[in-house]
């Protein structure tokens, strides 16, 4: 006798599959949450760990916190909620390329409220900072058309670069471990007092580490280069 209203679906029929794949998919994402995003790191060493994180508008991430200070370098515009388990909440709003210092603060749960994914850079501070004495070539000296301090603290210095297309920056001294997030670039060439000069060739936002350095540059590009430069001490 044939039925009468919905067909059965067997568990073989490809409408079945469909539905059942559809189903799992959708479960995952409500477990999941903001918790989801996306996490590199592509730096650790003994002064930190680089986290690069891609959060999505996909709710409230499960309660943790960060055992370390960071600085946190947005990529791209945004909007955040934190709250934490003692009642406090906090609403951030960023740019791109804005820099904010992030303390250890709690344990906390963390919300993508701004309707699209947005892109953090989180460098994380191993150690407690030592004094610091810039040196006589130190590029806020050099060059304080293209470098400029952003913040300072007892762990970190960090500087925004702006190199011109085809600018040159004269010859300065870094002495601080550090961490180069480049917005914008497309070729550098790099002149040592010792060694060699090299070129690198930028695609995109690169997360480059480096050390103790004394030289020039030069942006052998077309169009400014910016990036971030955060100095541990």
């Amino acid at each position: 006798k044939p039925s009468i209203g919905v067909p059965h679906l067997s568990v073989s029929s490809p409408s079945c599959v469909i539905i059942c794949a559809m189903r799992l998919v959708l479960s995952f994402v409500l477990l999941c949450g903001a918790v989801c995003a996306q996490r590199s790191v592509p730096i650790e060493n003994e002064h930190v760990r680089v986290l690069d994180v891609i959060d999505p508008p996909a709710g409230k991430g499960k309660l943790h916190e960060h055992p370390m200070n960071r600085v946190m370098v947005y990529l791209n515009e945004g909007s955040q909620r934190l709250e934490y388990a003692d009642g406090r909440t906090v609403n951030l709003k960023f740019k791109p390329g804005e820099v904010i210092w992030s303390p250890k603060a709690g344990m906390h749960t963390s919300e993508n409220v701004g309707g699209k994914p947005f892109r953090i850079v989180e460098v994380e501070l191993k150690h407690p900072g030592k004094p610091f004495h810039p040196p006589a070539a130190d590029p806020l000296k050099v060059a304080p058309n293209m470098y400029k301090l952003v913040l300072e603290n007892d762990q970190v210095r960090v500087l925004r670069v702006t190199i011109p297309a085809h600018g040159k920056v004269p010859l300065h001294e870094h002495v601080l471990p550090r961490v180069g997030i480049f917005l914008q670039a497309d070729k550098i060439k790099s002149i040592p007092v010792e060694g060699s000069p090299s070129e690198k060739v930028f695609h995109g936002v690169e997360i480059v580490p480096g050390g103790a350095l004394k030289h020039a540059e030069e942006n052998m590009g077309d169009r400014p280069v910016e990036l971030i430069l955060v100095e541990v001490k």
